[in-house]
């Protein structure tokens, strides 16, 4: 490839991916799947669209997505907390082994079926397909309660080694013209399993372990750090992948760890972090929209569409319900969610591309349904991912973030980053003394800028529209921080969710009694606290902000946590909810 054949393609990539960021911006508000947009604008780009760009190198397009693939679950390792795990790992990890069998078994039947073809080729297709899509999920799952979320965001992270394995293995079983299940083929795969585990978990702690040696002892520019862990991570992820582990679960395990460990320079790894994850998935899904034909899919997309239905509609809830039927702290609600978010993405189209590098018959048919079921599942499942969140009462109010933040590097331990906040004419503490506000502690007010002018704030200073106001905190403040800087409308909204008054925790409830005109039995201790009470009817080690329970006519709603501990409940009277 000449100079002029390489500056014409970065120029189509450029643009390509200028393209799906700015009508991406349109997209989102109207409730169309951001990663939508960014595959359609590759198919529109491709052989059949109005681009005619000409792109069938599958050896390239799956170097590619992996990369980016791997990039994105490093970043959504990053993101995952310690308490997620305590959370939602048992059910998670059910979901990421037999809920993707239950689908594979379920989708494999069907697809045998509808196209007509051996059911080793059946199962094929299901295993492409059994995983969710963890840049789907990462990208989708904001503002959901912290139980529904951490078991999306692992499922989604720890699923997809599951599916490889499975879409790898019958593969090899199609090439040795081994066409049926026998016990020994089960056990040597099983096994295969367990070491492709085992290798990943291994290698994915021994990476994490090794940055965190190097990265506390060295002094870099900043913009350095994220390359470090980039590099790590690209590393161990490759290396397992060449011992024939599971190269998708250590870069995750790696990523959760340095997450969790405190490392220098971590909030801004995590900010620059984010753009590379946007550029990756962004990449990923233009590559993949260019391979397809939509010529190609017209004479699947019946039996397609059915498959599709057969999968969102009752393959996943009799899934998400048999697997979580153990796990008392998810309700009716939670499940039904969680059964609708199993969202498809990029990760069948990846694995259909399997298939076709290893030359096996019908592997066109497979690669054109994966990518037509993912259409349908991001076109149906992500657009009415937020209209079923607030159905199901798992979407809770959202908090005011800061419009920029600054990590300070100053403290391992202590992250101290700057936020800034932009006031506007909503905001409840416009007019308001500096002096009157409640600053969460161990946060200070450190710079406000008035019409572009730096103000020393001092007590007395008023704050006005349009103010831009500097706070130097951790993030543990954020909460409080976007408390103190929402909206009148928004802090309305939220209390409306979690009920008609918000209580303290600590309040006694002998008190609340009183006031209530509360039934209480004569062994409950009227001493103790509403929040102990509640945690002993719950009956929930695991329990989040938005659960609730009705006792003595009331509703109490779980309205904060802090630290594992509840600090506020929201009551209202069951008659009005």
């Amino acid at each position: 490839m000449d100079l002029q054949s390489t500056l014409i393609l970065f120029i189509i990539g450029c643009i390509l991916i200028a393209s799906s960021i700015l009508i991406s911006s349109i997209t989102s508000k109207i409730g169309i799947s951001i990663l939508l947009v960014f595959l359609a604008i590759g198919i529109l780009a491709g052989s059949d669209g109005i681009g005619r760009i000409s792109f069938h190198s599958y050896e390239i397009a799956n170097i590619i997505s992996n990369l980016s693939l791997a990039v994105i679950l490093l970043d959504g390792g990053m993101r995952t907390k310690i308490s997620s795990i305590k959370i939602a790992l048992i059910p998670a990890l059910s979901l990421a082994t037999i809920g993707v069998l239950i689908t594979a078994g379920l989708t494999g039947i069907m697809a045998s079926y509808l196209f007509k073809i051996h059911l080793i080729y059946g199962f094929l297709i299901a295993s492409i397909l059994a995983s969710t899509d963890a840049a789907a999920i990462f990208t989708s799952g904001k503002g959901l309660n912290e139980r529904v979320i951490s078991t999306l965001e692992i499922e989604s992270g720890s699923n997809d080694p599951m599916a490889v394995f499975l879409t790898t293995s019958i593969i090899k079983m199609i090439q040795i013209k081994q066409l049926n299940f026998t016990i020994n083929i089960l056990l040597i795969h099983f096994i295969y399993l367990i070491k492709q585990f085992i290798l990943g978990i291994i290698l994915g702690l021994i990476g994490a372990w090794i940055l965190k040696k190097i990265i506390n002892k060295i002094i870099l520019v900043s913009g350095l750090y994220p390359l470090l862990v980039l590099s790590i991570g690209i590393l161990i992820f490759s290396l397992t992948n060449l011992l024939d582990g599971s190269g998708i679960l250590a870069i995750y395990l790696y990523g959760f760890l340095i997450g969790n460990y405190n490392i220098r320079n971590q909030n801004n790894i995590l900010q620059i972090f984010d753009g590379i994850a946007w550029f990756s998935q962004i990449t990923m899904f233009l590559i993949l929209g260019l391979l397809v034909s939509p010529s190609s899919l017209l004479h699947i997309a019946l039996p397609s569409l059915i498959l599709s239905f057969w999968m969102i509609l009752l393959v996943r809830p009799l899934s998400v319900f048999i697997v979580l039927s153990p796990f008392d702290n998810f309700n009716i609600r939670e499940k039904f969610f969680i059964s609708w978010m199993g969202l498809r993405g990029a990760v069948p189209i990846i694995l259909a591309l399997f298939p076709i590098i290893a030359q096996i018959e019908h592997a066109m048919l497979f690669f054109n349904i994966a990518f037509f079921i993912v259409l349908i599942s991001l076109i149906l499942q992500g657009s009415f991912l937020n209209f079923f969140a607030v159905k199901t009462k798992v979407l809770l109010p959202s908090i005011v973030l800061p419009i920029h933040r600054t990590n300070l590097d100053i403290n391992i331990k202590e992250q101290w980053e700057q936020f800034t906040y932009k006031l506007d004419a909503k905001t409840w503490c416009v007019g308001t003394a500096i002096r009157d506000l409640y600053i969460p502690k161990k946060t200070f007010i450190n710079a406000l800028f008035r019409k572009g002018k730096l103000i020393r704030p001092i007590g007395n200073t008023i704050l006005q529209k349009n103010d831009i106001i500097c706070i130097m905190g951790c993030e543990n403040n954020l909460t409080d921080l976007g408390k103190l800087f929402s909206q009148t409308v928004s802090l309305s909204l939220s209390q409306k969710f979690f009920g008609d008054f918000i209580l303290d925790a600590e309040a006694k409830l002998y008190d609340i009694a009183k006031i209530y005109s509360l039934k209480l039995n004569k062994n409950i201790d009227v001493q103790q606290s509403i929040g102990k009470l509640l945690i002993s009817l719950m009956q929930n080690n695991t329990i989040v902000v938005g659960d609730h329970i009705k006792w003595n006519n009331i509703l109490w709603t779980i309205a904060e946590k802090e630290n594992n501990k509840i600090t506020r409940i929201g009551i209202r009277s069951i008659k009005k909810y």
